[in-house]
């Protein structure tokens, strides 16, 4: 810490600076039980999984859990808003080549594994939580359309190719993170760059 910052935080009262710890502590508290409870839903599905799931899996009473999320599906809607919100933030990211965001989509996906595995696989179609997967692919389906199709396309096959693209990013991403090997990591952000410019070409010379 710099003497500057020292001097800031030794000029806060102590009052202050215990109920910013107290504020910290919790907060890292409530981030350790969506991590762990994202662990849960991953592997069971929300319908599933229950809070007594989750309060054994955490070895926290229930009502602690409570203190912290209004239900179970509170807690749901706080994990797949954080993990859509890094997603977003990515490709909204500078430009990068496909193959580089492949592994930086696979990097963030492995960071936050069960996060993602639950915003992609379990909440895609579900009736309540797909909003946020909507959420991320039209933020995706925006910028390939954008960056990849260009203004050429017409409309309706510009959102089916945009829609294809990212089905093809984010299943892709997922199933690599569950079936693929890290060391291959390369090969896979080959696989989806040279997949995505030749479908690209393709429609474009077709349509």
């Amino acid at each position: 810490m710099r003497k500057n910052e020292e001097a800031n935080v030794s000029a806060i009262p102590v009052s202050k600076k215990v109920t910013r710890r107290g504020v910290d502590a919790r907060k890292e508290r409530r981030a350790g039980f969506m991590s762990g409870a994202a662990e849960v839903f991953a592997e069971h599905g929300f319908q599933e999984t229950t809070m007594d799931m989750l309060s054994e899996h955490l070895s926290v009473a229930k009502v602690i859990l409570y203190r912290h999320f209004a239900s179970k599906d509170d807690l749901i809607h706080c994990i797949l808003e954080e993990i859509s919100e890094k997603i977003v933030a990515l490709d909204a990211s500078p430009e990068e080549t496909i193959a580089q965001r492949a592994l930086d989509t696979l990097a963030l996906a492995r960071g936050y594994e069960a996060d993602f595995v639950s915003l992609v696989r379990h909440a895609r179609n579900h009736p309540l939580f797909g909003v946020h997967y909507e959420n991320v692919h039209n933020a995706i389906s925006s910028r390939v359309t954008i960056k990849l199709l260009g203004s050429s396309f017409e409309p309706v096959m510009s959102k089916m190719s945009a829609e294809a693209i990212t089905d093809l990013v984010l299943n892709g991403a997922l199933n690599w993170i569950t079936f693929g090997h890290p060391v291959r990591d390369d090969d896979y952000s080959k696989w989806l760059d040279t997949g995505i410019r030749s479908i690209c070409a393709s429609w474009r010379a077709q349509f």
